[in-house]
Formats: C-alpha cells, sequence, structure tokens
C-alpha cells in the first residue's frame, strides 16, 4: 500500500491527514510541536465556501457537523470605509443554504483540535523535521532531530512558509517579506465595549483606509447570543460539541470559553510607529488607540517593530 508522509501538523497537513485516511491511504503526520496545546495563539479563520467544499470532502460526516455546529456568525461580508467610517462599498457573503457552499468564522484553535479528532494513530507530536533522502527505488526517507526517520512513497511538506521540505527541495525559492508592520489584539464583546464601538464594526469584516494605513476588523459572534461562550481552547472531541458551555464538567481542564470578540489589527507601511499614534485625524483614528487601549494588555505595551517577519528563522 502506498504511504504518504506529512510534515507539519497545522492546518492544512491535519485536513489533508483527515482526507488521506477518510479515501484509505495510509498516511503519517509529523508535527514539530510538543503537543496539540503547545501553541494556543491564532486569528479567526473565515472559511469561503471553497474551503467549506474542501472540509466536507475531506472530514467524517460527524466532524463536518460539529464544525458547522461550532462556527460563529460570519457576518455580511467585507465593508470598505473612510476614517470617518463613510461607507465606500460592501460585498457581502452569499447566504447559501448547503454549509457546503457558506461561509463560516472558526476559531483557529478549535479547528486544529477538530482536525486532530480521530488522528492519534497517525499524528506524532515532538518531531522536528531536519531533511529527507531520496532512495534509488524511489521512496523517500524523512529525518528528524531526535535521530529517527521515517520512510514513504510521497513526501508532502504541510511545514508552514518557512518550510524546510521546500528549502531542500527548491533550494533557490526564497520568500520575501511584506513592506509593512502592524498591531493587533481582540477586543470581547462586553456590554461597556458595546457602548461605544461604532455600530459599522459590529458585523462581519470592515477595512478602513485613511489616506494613509489602515484599520481592519473583524467581529465574530456566536450562533447565539452576544455572551454564550464557545469552546475553543482543547479538545471539544471528548464532549457532545454543543458547546462547551461555561462550568460544564465534561470540558477538559484548560478549555477556556471565550465570549464573542472583534478581532482588529492596524498596519502601515514599514515604520516604526505604533497604533495609537497611526492616526493624527479624528473618526478612526481614536477607535484604533481606544481598541489598543482596551484589549489585552500584552497589545496595549505591545510596539510596533520595523521588521514585519519572525526574528526566529523557522
Amino acid at each position: 500500500m502506498t504511504r504518504i508522509i506529512v510534515i507539519g501538523g497545522g492546518i492544512g497537513g491535519l485536513c489533508l491527514g483527515q482526507g488521506l485516511r477518510r479515501a484509505g491511504i495510509d498516511v503519517a503526520v509529523y508535527e514539530r510541536d510538543t503537543t496539540p496545546d503547545a501553541r494556543l495563539q491564532g486569528y479567526r479563520l473565515n472559511i469561503e465556501p471553497v474551503g467549506s467544499r474542501a472540509l466536507q470532502a475531506c472530514l467524517p460526516e460527524d466532524l463536518w457537523h460539529t464544525l458547522i455546529a461550532t462556527s460563529g456568525d460570519p457576518g455580511r461580508g467585507m465593508g470598505v470605509f473612510t476614517e470617518r467610517l463613510h461607507e465606500l462599498m460592501r460585498e457581502d457573503d452569499v447566504l447559501a443554504p448547503d454549509p457546503a457552499e457558506a461561509t463560516h468564522a472558526v476559531s483557529r484553535i478549535t479547528l486544529r483540535r477538530l482536525l486532530l479528532h480521530g488522528l492519534d494513530d497517525i499524528v506524532e507530536f515532538d518531531k522536528e523535521f531536519v531533511g529527507y533522502e531520496q532512495l534509488p527505488d524511489g521512496r523517500v526517507v524523512a529525518s528528524f532531530a531526535d535521530g529517527s526517520t521515517a520512510t514513504g512513497d510521497l513526501l508532502v511538506g504541510a511545514d508552514g512558509s518557512r518550510s524546510r521540505v521546500r528549502r531542500q527541495f527548491l533550494p533557490d525559492a526564497r520568500t520575501t517579506d511584506a513592506p509593512g508592520v502592524g498591531i493587533g489584539g481582540k477586543l470581547p464583546l462586553t456590554e461597556a465595549n458595546l457602548a461605544w464601538l461604532p455600530p459599522e464594526l459590529l458585523s462581519g469584516k470592515n477595512m478602513i483606509l485613511p489616506k494613509r494605513d489602515f484599520l481592519f476588523t473583524s467581529c465574530r459572534r456566536s450562533a447565539g447570543s452576544v455572551a454564550t461562550p464557545l469552546c475553543t481552547m482543547r479538545t471539544c472531541c471528548a464532549t457532545p460539541w454543543s458547546g462547551c458551555a461555561a462550568g460544564n464538567s465534561r470540558c477538559p481542564s484548560r478549555c477556556a470559553s471565550t465570549r464573542a470578540g472583534c478581532w482588529w489589527t492596524v498596519s502601515r507601511p514599514s515604520a516604526p510607529r505604533c497604533a495609537t499614534s497611526l492616526w493624527p485625524r479624528p473618526g478612526a483614528g481614536r477607535c484604533a488607540a481606544r481598541l489598543a487601549a482596551s484589549s489585552a494588555p500584552a497589545a496595549r505595551s505591545a510596539r510596533c517593530a520595523e521588521r514585519s517577519s519572525p526574528t526566529k528563522a523557522d
């Protein structure tokens, strides 16, 4: 039987693992993180219909229904505004009765945990890929930092933008840093924050375009009320996937309830300036400063860097 080796246990690698297993193909996924919860961060994801169709094709039916059940309200689509929040244009999402043809707002953490469900026997953690070797018979051997190896008929690099697989396979390929910097955070949609947030920012995705720089916001609400918490930290696969209400004894110990929130990002071309100094004008400038001041302490104290890329090499 053909054996597929996948390097990288992120969303792409795990989705591929689910799809190959569903197709009856022997597959193994190797991830350098030490545990599934080694990194609990990342943006909320907006899954467009093409992604919804792919997930439905790859996931077992029960996990597909779970994905739909735990998705948030994606809102009306994308709005574009001036710095004074005058609407320039709006691109509304098509409302599709078939979930596979619809847009879904999901937590990256929840999605990864969902994709891990049922793959315990094919996903190995703490496996840092260091290189591969092509054998004379056409098979490939992947080597890991702990001295172990894995042999397969096909090696797939799903290890991100700084892929070590790509670096060896295409040594002349290079990545280019985007000429910009940004700072972002998440603002809980509490009653106090709802009182001052402009109503234009409380639905879907929005881009505010002053004469320079821009502010991007994206609100995620649960399918119910604003205050309904969603389980996003640890595996909800241990629960009946109804959403982990606060105090649910069956929620894993590190399963934190996450209320509806407004994700925001302030960006500009390369220049070491902070979010609160981006706009000297009223409107979106004050809104950006208040978003930063009302979010997590790490976001309040963050200082913009001149580089847009991480300092870690891999």
